[in-house]
């Protein structure tokens, strides 16, 4: 790890512009033995000085767990939020199909 640069760590996905809501699939019921696995498996990792958890869903049970427990760790983390986007889908993919021009459905 020469060179003095800073090694980073994140999510498959992330960056490639077209990922959202990148977080764990985790079962409510373990969401804090998740958290406690993670971090302690993190904090034995040498590779790292920086770890990115972009696009993670704020409402997410297991991502405020997360934040909470870095906190009470007081480890270094910043929080920020980006708007987001969202398309209200009809209720079938034929009346999806139906919107789209014909040179679209082709697609």
């Amino acid at each position: 790890m020469g060179g003095g640069g800073t090694q980073g760590t994140r999510f498959f996905g992330d960056g490639s512009t077209d990922s959202d809501n990148l977080g764990f699939i985790v079962r409510p019921a373990y969401g804090e033995l998740f958290v406690q696995a993670f971090l302690n498996w993190f904090s034995q990792q040498r590779n790292w000085d920086l770890c990115r958890l972009r696009t993670m869903p704020s409402d997410s049970p297991t991502v405020q767990l997360l934040q909470l427990t870095v906190s009470q760790l007081g480890w270094v983390h910043d929080l920020s939020k980006h708007p987001s986007s969202a398309i209200i889908l009809p209720e079938s993919w034929d009346k999806y199909l139906a919107k789209l021009s014909s040179k679209e459905r082709r697609k």
